[in-house]
């Protein structure tokens, strides 16, 4: 599911926790519950929190590690997309889709498929089905589980500093067009429980006021609201705590 590293250090510094690191990230097992329990339900789950939190590296090396155990209730097999919305986000997403923890496998398998699919997906024809509306990504993603060997996969998108899409958004009239787009296929894939695709978004917590420009997103978010607590002299590992003494 993961590339596997080699773990280096105890702590990455100001960056976040990644999946790999896993083993090395201590004290926050009752959150990771929790959060397997929004997303459970919503099939939607908003992680926030102040800037340096600890939000991202909660979903990175927290949540992901924990989809095979098979918590969510729908399988052990995951495809995971890891993005950040950036100026264009459904190109973002359309890139990301390639990924080897994404959709990589069923791409090979249409390539070897060739008499039945003669036209073979490209990073242009994805863009183009995803912004057909907002159906586009349970679409795409249906018509890539018939050529997979695993067809009962899960899809999670995770969105990490979901916030860059209002900073784009602001800065005309084509980024704000494709954020409304893209947030609809969001809500749109994760309304359809049946899809089995899932959606998490980090977000700061100064900018929740800012999801109201969205339709339908503030709904979701109140439903889905994870706010990243501070962890407790408890949930400290014993070595990091002895270094803070």
């Amino acid at each position: 599911m993961f590339e596997y590293r080699e773990v280096e250090r105890p702590y990455p510094g100001l960056r976040p926790f990644e999946p790999w690191e896993s083993s090395i990230f201590f004290g926050r097992d009752r959150h990771i519950d929790r959060l397997q329990d929004i997303l459970k339900s919503r099939h939607f789950l908003t992680v926030t929190g102040p800037s340096c939190s600890g939000k991202s590296s909660l979903v990175r090396a927290g949540l992901l590690p924990a989809l095979p155990l098979g918590a969510i209730g729908t399988g052990t097999s995951w495809r995971l997309v890891i993005m950040r919305p950036g100026e264009k986000p459904i190109s973002n997403l359309a890139k990301e889709l390639f990924d080897p923890n994404a959709l990589e496998p069923e791409l090979k398998q249409i390539e070897k498929l060739t008499n039945s699919a003669p036209t073979l997906p490209t990073l242009p024809t994805l863009e183009a089905e995803l912004r057909r509306g907002p159906l586009g990504l349970i679409d795409l993603i249906n018509d890539l589980r018939r050529y997979s060997e695993d067809s009962d996969f899960n899809l999670l998108i995770l969105v990490d500093q979901f916030e860059e899409i209002f900073t784009y958004a602001d800065a005309g009239i084509d980024q704000a067009d494709e954020s409304d787009a893209f947030v609809n296929l969001l809500l749109a894939a994760s309304q359809k429980k049946d899809a089995r695709i899932f959606v998490v978004i980090t977000l700061r917590t100064d900018f929740l006021g800012a999801c109201a420009r969205f339709q339908d997103l503030p709904d979701e978010i109140n439903r889905s609201l994870y706010l990243t607590p501070r962890l407790n002299r408890q949930q400290f590992p014993g070595h990091l705590l002895r270094a803070i003494l």
